[in-house]
């Protein structure tokens, strides 16, 4: 039985690392008492650019391009350095780039950053309607 959820634990951090990972930064962007917060300079799909490039970027992904929905300026550059070391709070000393690959076979190197993202969805009061449109 302890075999069968730790093989859980693992599947689940792996298939869910990126999506939550992005979705929690996205989040961030939003939040004016964050200090990832980014202000009104980013539409919602460049926030979301910027995001899956943060989390290619600390991947070390081949395929991590600057979007070319988001100008390259220095207050992007910024936004970004300022994402990668938020992150880097998180790791795990040794923490290998944090592909999927990586996580299934570690997960507990990246427990510490799940764990934050959890923390923080947790929180979150979703609005719901009385009546569905």
């Amino acid at each position: 039985m302890a075999k069968q959820y730790e093989t859980l634990v693992c599947k689940n951090i792996s298939n869910n690392y990126e999506p939550r990972t992005c979705r929690y930064l996205l989040s961030n962007f939003s939040k004016p008492n964050h200090e990832l917060f980014c202000g009104n300079i980013l539409t919602v799909a460049q926030r979301k650019s910027i995001a899956r490039y943060v989390f290619q970027n600390k991947a070390n992904s081949e395929d991590c391009k600057w979007p070319s929905s988001v100008d390259k300026n220095n207050e992007n550059n910024s936004l970004v350095e300022r994402n990668l070391a938020f992150w880097s709070k998180f790791d795990a000393t040794g923490a290998k780039p944090s592909t999927v690959p990586n996580v299934h076979a570690i997960p507990h190197h990246y427990l510490k950053w799940t764990n934050e993202i959890q923390r923080e969805t947790s929180e979150k009061q979703f609005i719901q309607e009385n009546v569905p449109q």
